[in-house]
This record gives structure tokens, C-alpha cells and sequence, in this order.
């Protein structure tokens, strides 16, 4: 966040009205990290926050959604020492899911939420035009049945991202067509026979056939199962259960390959909860993939 060459941390404080904090990395082999308030107290109550460099200064900027005043703000690296932020309101808009990615090429990242206050079948998607300061044109996406979760990748490997919304009964691939004005192609991507054991998580090759998987827990968020991708888009993807867990609830977070063999692994983290929104105890954990001609193991390794 301050240019120093040491990656800092990003996050809100619950602990007063979710504050936006940066923790300041102070390098070393066993860095000390010094917190620093982004905004007057109580000024942001802190939703979602993403980074990115906004405006083109190759400087991190960070956008959040304020789930208290319902306001989308925008808040630019001033790279001076110590790091000071000027804020500007990109939009008066209650949102879900928001993801940054540059949509239309132009070298400028994009935002993409699900707007609460329109139909379940709306997304919008936000244009950086660049400029100083950064102003944004919305655009909204009309979707052919509701959706409740999206995710942003180039699915079909052409340097365009994609998105994936879930939708009753599967997943929709919303295909980027790189045109101008922008426009995005629906079509079926994955079919889930039983809809009550799926929530889109992650999404790779666990099986090393060249199809795209997925990675998720069953509705109560207790068990994790992988969905292998049958090649045909008219065929419910096939679930494999990785592991019924003891936590109340769990949280694959991200898929990678973290020993290089090839195989795409899983960190998770699982929780118990102290009944009142809090987590009483968590762990993390990965899981070892090490799928051999085709085939991903019965059996994932796990470590704590």
C-alpha cells in the first residue's frame, strides 16, 4: 500500500463499527505490522473492499461497499508518507458480490455486483473512464433467470473475463464477447442434479481431462464435494464428496496448486460459531489433489 516492497494487509475492524485498517508490513524474516485507520471514525461501515489501481497511477486503490449508508466508495492512493487517501462516491447503490476485473480491455479495472434494489436477474457492471477524478458509467446486465452468487474468470481462455452466475438448478456462463458497446453471450455451463448440495466456491481442472470442474459445500456448509464436469452442458455435473467436515460450517476458500505437482489443491477454513454471529474457534486447512491420467483421488489428503 505504501510502494516499501512489503505486501501490507487490508481489512475492517468489527471491533469498531468495521472501520476500514491497513497494516502496515515493517519486513523482516518476522515482520511487525502497525495498523493505520483509512477513514475518520465511524465513517464507513465496511461491506466488501477490493483493490486495484483505478486511476493508472500504479498505486493500490481500494474500492468498498458501505453496508450502512448503502454507497459504493472509491478510495485513491496518494502514495505520500505516511499514506494519506482522498475518497470520492462512485454510485448511491445497496450491492452484493462485488468483484473488480477489466471487462471491456481498456487497461482501466471494472466493478461487477449484484444491485439489491433491482431484479434477481440484473447485474450491473461499472465502466472506468478513467480521469481524475476516476468517474464510472453504469451498464447493467439482463440475465435470463435469477441468480444468487457469481464468479469472474476467462473461462474460454481468450484473455476476456467471464462470469459465472449460479442459478437454480446450475451454473450460467455469461461469455465475454469483447465488442464495443460491450455484450456478453448466456449459456447453460454446468447442470447440478441436486440443488440442495451445491454453492459455487471455486472453479479448475481438479482431474487434469481439460474441463473446467467445481468446488463447493452442500447447503449447510458442512461438507465439502467436488463436481466433475462431464463435458456436455445437457448432463448434471458428478459430485464426489471430499469430506464431511465436524465444523458447524465450512468455507473452501481457494483452489492452487501449493506442492507443484500439478494438481490443483484446497485451502479451507472451518468454523464454530459462538451462536451470536461470532467465530469461537476456526482452522484452516489444504487438501491434496493428485489426479493421475484423468482421474482426481478418492480419497484428498488433508493437513492441518
Amino acid at each position: 500500500m505504501n510502494g516499501d516492497g512489503y505486501p501490507d494487509v487490508l481489512t475492517d475492524d468489527p471491533n469498531h463499527h468495521g472501520d476500514l485498517i491497513w497494516y502496515e508490513n515493517g519486513g523482516g524474516l518476522h515482520p511487525q505490522f502497525t495498523p493505520h485507520r483509512l477513514d475518520s471514525p465511524s465513517t464507513i461501515t465496511v461491506l466488501t473492499i477490493r483493490v486495484a489501481d483505478f486511476n493508472g497511477d500504479h498505486r493500490p486503490d481500494i474500492v468498498v461497499a458501505d453496508g450502512e449508508k448503502i454507497t459504493l466508495y472509491l478510495i485513491q492512493n496518494c502514495m505520500s508518507n505516511p499514506v494519506q487517501y482522498t475518497m470520492q462516491v462512485v454510485d448511491y447503490a445497496r450491492n452484493l458480490g462485488l468483484q473488480v476485473a477489466d471487462f471491456n480491455g481498456d487497461g482501466r479495472p471494472d466493478l461487477l455486483f449484484w444491485p439489491i434494489d433491482a431484479a434477481a436477474n440484473e447485474i450491473d457492471w461499472y465502466e472506468n473512464l478513467g480521469g481524475d477524478p476516476v468517474s464510472f458509467r453504469r451498464n447493467r446486465i439482463f440475465l435470463e433467470e435469477a441468480g444468487y452468487a457469481m464468479k469472474v474468470m476467462d473461462v474460454d481462455k481468450d484473455g476476456r473475463p467471464d462470469i459465472l452466475v449460479r442459478v437454480s438448478g446450475g451454473l450460467r456462463l455469461l461469455r465475454n464477447n469483447g465488442d464495443n458497446p460491450l455484450t456478453f453471450t448466456e449459456s447453460v455451463f454446468a447442470s447440478i442434479a441436486d440443488d440442495s448440495v451445491f454453492s459455487i466456491n471455486d472453479v479448475g481442472d481438479l482431474n487434469l481431462d481439460g474441463k473446467l470442474d467445481l468446488i463447493g459445500t452442500n447447503t449447510g456448509g458442512t461438507s465439502i464435494y467436488w463436481y466433475e464436469n462431464p463435458g456436455d452442458p445437457t448432463i448434471p455435473f458428478i459430485p464426489h464428496l471430499i469430506q464431511k467436515t465436524s465444523f458447524e460450517y465450512v468455507y473452501p476458500l481457494a483452489l492452487s496448486d501449493l506442492n507443484g505437482d500439478g494438481g490443483l489443491d484446497l485451502v479451507a477454513i472451518g468454523m464454530w460459531s459462538d451462536g451470536m454471529f461470532r467465530d469461537a474457534y476456526s482452522a484452516m486447512y489444504w487438501y491434496e489433489n493428485s489426479p493421475r491420467n484423468g482421474v482426481a483421488p478418492r480419497a484428498w489428503a488433508l493437513y492441518e
